[in-house]
């Protein structure tokens, strides 16, 4: 979506971990915020060059659990299926600072990325030492549930956590879940200690989204531990129809921090308002080999790789 940009929660100077270097990072944030305006300009006029100021990096495709909407299984998205196990960390680090020439803020997925052997080296190195204003991490968090105490220091590298929780994944792994929802309030308290921000991603099958009202109920009961709720619609091939999108922004406005910024869909489909209103390089997709995903995430296509070059040359 152009305008407004997303807001960045985290302040601009660096964590209090990262070390003294008063003249390179001052040399960072002056980057960061041309781009950030840079990024303003261009989303008004298309001959400006647009920098990627969100990077989301899926560490790995391997995951713990096979939930049956899950985007990873679908051949025509992810090829390679579940059997990615991501980089050694040397590579995952060099693409961290490819992406972070224009991004700002980062967000690591899988898969599940609690399973990638190095999450907590690559995490800490994305907040200490490449300074993003933004780190975040989604998980279905069995991971946390079953061992909190090995990734508290994780949570001081995160500036937010998503937890992945919904009625597909309650209905499919009753045990998993409730494991996980009777850890919500130790995981509430640790993020919290920690200054965490701890949210809630929510992914709905169309079929779930065309009766939003039982969505909001399955929500409800775990309300009280997250400072954000985001509605997803399921990622399958073929466009999301345009009634169901209405309704995950109906309830995005209901949960969000940032009602204004979900969009105010046409009331029939109409190809110039996407093109008004949308651009996928404002974030940029990188898969679990370094490629660049492009033109978005549901496609299978990429552009080149952030280990060798930038994203621009991509």
């Amino acid at each position: 979506m152009t305008t407004p940009l997303p807001v960045l929660r985290a302040p601009l100077q660096p964590s209090a971990a990262a070390d003294d270097r008063p003249f390179s990072i001052a040399l960072q944030y002056a980057r960061d915020v041309k781009n950030v305006l840079q990024a303003q300009v261009a989303l008004r006029w298309k001959r400006v060059y647009l920098p990627s100021l969100f990077g989301h990096y899926s560490v790995n495709s391997a995951c713990n659990l096979r939930c049956s909407y899950c985007y990873v299984g679908q051949p025509e998205i992810f090829p390679e299926g579940f059997a990615q196990r991501g980089l050694p960390l040397d590579r995952a680090r060099r693409v961290l600072r490819n992406l972070r020439h224009e991004c700002v803020a980062l967000r690591i997925q899988g898969g599940e990325p609690l399973i990638y052997r190095h999450i907590a080296e690559l995490v800490r190195h994305a907040r200490r030492e490449l300074r993003f204003w933004n780190v975040s991490l989604i998980t279905n968090g069995l991971a946390l549930a079953r061992s909190p105490d090995r990734w508290r220091g994780l949570l001081d590298d995160l500036h937010l956590l998503t937890i992945s929780l919904d009625r597909t994944r309650l209905r499919e792994y009753p045990a998993q879940m409730e494991e996980l929802t009777a850890f919500l309030p130790a995981l509430a308290r640790m993020a919290r200690e920690r200054r965490c921000t701890l949210t809630l991603n929510y992914t709905a099958p169309w079929d779930e989204l065309a009766e939003p009202e039982g969505i909001a109920a399955a929500i409800q009961p775990h309300l009280r531990w997250f400072s954000n709720v985001y509605v997803m619609p399921v990622r399958q091939a073929g466009k999301t129809p345009l009634p169901l999108l209405k309704n995950s922004v109906r309830l995005n406005r209901r949960y969000s921090w940032t009602p204004a910024s979900f969009p105010d869909y046409p009331e029939v489909e109409h190809v110039q308002w996407y093109r008004d209103h949308c651009d996928p390089k404002l974030k940029i997709k990188v898969d679990p080999d370094g490629g660049v995903v492009y033109p978005c995430e549901n496609h299978s296509y990429s552009a080149g790789s952030l280990e060798h070059g930038s994203i621009r040359e991509s």
